[in-house]
């Protein structure tokens, strides 16, 4: 697949923040853009860390986004410990591809790990990635987004 026909950048929304998730030459970043006022975290807006082929992008919703080994086929493979020793993001409630929609359902201080109010935006991105090389979207039914999310 052309780097022209991959989704270049989406927005992931956590209670606690915004990631944009961008395609650089190859190399996908992901960077803490957003956290409302008052909430307290380790990780400082501006945070980033990148990934590249071979390995690869997970994005989960109770797990969050993280980086994986090619050693691993699926997001849901890769070991809790082995997880939580990469730098990750938390639970995502739900992507889009305009960060003011993102900020907007962080704002709302939703209180599930997905926001049904939010399911369009995630079908579209969810859709867009359908054949990127790098970032992998889960599906499995504990970790990942619905099944139905990755119907055309």
């Amino acid at each position: 697949m052309s780097s022209d026909t991959l989704l270049q950048e989406f927005f992931a929304s956590t209670q606690k923040a915004v990631y944009a998730v961008r395609r650089i030459v190859g190399v996908v970043y992901v960077r803490k853009t957003y956290m409302p006022e008052g909430v307290k975290s380790a990780v400082r807006i501006g945070t980033e860390f990148s990934i590249s082929e071979p390995n690869f992008l997970a994005v989960t919703t109770r797990r969050g986004i993280f980086p994986y080994s090619n050693i691993y086929a699926l997001p849901e493979d890769v070991p809790n410990d082995i997880r939580q020793d990469a730098p990750h993001t938390s639970s995502v409630i739900a992507l889009f591809m305009d960060e003011d929609d993102a900020i907007e359902c962080t704002n709302s201080a939703p209180t599930e790990t997905r926001d049904f109010r939010w399911d369009e935006h995630t079908r579209a991105v969810i859709r867009a990635l359908k054949n990127d090389p790098v970032i992998r979207v889960s599906h499995d039914p504990v970790l990942g987004f619905p099944a139905t999310f990755f119907e055309s």
